[in-house]
């Protein structure tokens, strides 16, 4: 009933249009928020994160769920499989022996997952030395 109103009141309103014109007539207040909802979900932003991984996750026995299960990362990917295909998940790790090998284990869950290992960008330093950092970079 509300829509025959509508397309009542639109044939009176516009006599001499056709019906696809009385239509967007209608529609017009609707576009001006078109420019907000652009805004609001345009994929072009600076880098995503970071999101931070503590030692804790890293000392219980690990499986493909638990990385996945884990928010930060699974909040990384996520936004890194959303994003264009040259954008790169860079992971920001101790310096170090020690932090080069968990992001190189971090990595290798991410590929042995499915994400391309192209994607995936590892980089020492910038981070506490119980941690791992983050990011989705263009």
């Amino acid at each position: 009933m509300g829509i025959q109103r509508v397309d009542r009141e639109a044939r009176e309103r516009f006599p001499s249009r056709s019906r696809p014109l009385a239509v967007a007539a209608m529609l017009r207040p609707m576009m001006r928020l078109l420019p907000l909802l652009l805004l609001l979900f345009s994929p072009v932003r600076a880098a995503d994160g970071p999101w931070i991984i503590d030692a804790e996750f890293w000392a219980a026995p690990r499986s493909g769920e638990a990385v996945l299960a884990e928010p930060a990362l699974r909040a990384a990917v996520d936004t890194l499989m959303f994003r264009e295909e040259s954008s790169r998940l860079v992971i920001r790790h101790p310096g170090g022996e020690t932090g080069q090998l968990w992001a190189e284990e971090l990595r290798g869950w991410l590929v042995s997952l499915g994400i391309p290992s192209v994607r995936i960008q590892t980089e020492p330093g910038g981070v506490r030395d119980d941690q791992l950092q983050l990011t989705v970079e263009p």
